[in-house]
């Protein structure tokens, strides 16, 4: 609990440190659309009956995910072992998977909202990190694991982690009631690019709380640039009440820390 206290005073002086700002972007000469591509249904719609075959088909058409997501996320194996294949029929028949797939991929048969907001931002970062290739986007269903997935040239999102704040598995499994409100799809576009800035700007040099408070104003500060649109409360993953009291504790929250000599 105390880690999680931290990171959320981390995140909350990141951004308010960071005053928001709408910077302007000329995007007459970048034109281009942002499609996720569904590696989840295409994983859960395999043939079971010819599955070395489905899983070479798989690797064909996403080769990069495949085997992060069968050998780290699921943990089946290699997508060309024999033990996957085999794992992989047992999974399509339990009750419980099938009930969170198929909620899922209902959820999300439709991701129009979504795209529409990572086309604007992709199209920003063109404009302010043209340096930065944008990423292939996928969309995975974990089991509740991991909920995004970095890899060099992609980003991968869990769905099966925003289904929304009362949908009825999380409370059953035990996660916990202040992680479920950010377990929503209000969420999504923004953790795309939050993970993917992440991932580009790692910190070599977070060796105590004010480093990292620091790194975190910076990463969010660029994601604000880049979705301006988006509320900063959503970005921060707070309620409306919950950032108004984080502005207006703030001062309350700094003499804590350097009270107790945290930085």
């Amino acid at each position: 609990m105390k880690q999680y206290l931290y990171i959320t005073l981390i995140a909350s002086f990141a951004l308010i440190c960071c005053k928001r700002e709408k910077r302007h972007a000329d995007l007459t000469e970048i034109d281009f659309d942002v499609k996720i591509e569904r590696f989840d249904s295409a994983f859960w719609i395999l043939d079971t009956t010819q599955m070395a075959e489905e899983f070479v088909r798989l690797q064909t058409e996403y080769p990069d995910i495949t085997p992060i997501y069968t050998e780290n996320v699921v943990q089946f194996g290699h997508p060309d072992s024999s033990i996957t294949h085999s794992t992989y029929k047992l999974f399509r028949t339990n009750e419980e998977v099938k009930q969170l797939y198929e909620d899922a991929l209902n959820m999300y048969s439709d991701m129009k909202d979504i795209e529409e907001d990572l086309t604007m931002a992709f199209r920003r970062a063109k404009y302010f990190l043209p340096q930065i290739p944008t990423p292939r986007i996928y969309c995975h269903v974990s089991g509740l694991n991991q909920s995004l997935i970095v890899g060099e040239k992609f980003i991968s999102l869990s769905i099966d982690n925003y289904l929304g704040s009362d949908y009825h598995i999380y409370e059953k499994i035990g996660i916990y009631k202040y992680q479920r409100p950010n377990m929503c799809r209000e969420k999504v576009a923004s953790d795309y690019i939050t993970a993917w800035l992440s991932s580009e700007f790692a910190n070599s040099l977070a060796d105590n709380l004010l480093s990292d408070i620091i790194h975190h104003g910076k990463i969010l500060y660029i994601v604000s640039v880049l979705m301006p649109e988006t509320p900063e409360h959503i970005i921060m993953g707070y309620s409306p009440e919950q950032w108004d009291w984080v502005k207006n504790n703030e001062s309350n929250m700094w003499n804590t820390l350097i009270t107790t000599k945290d930085l």
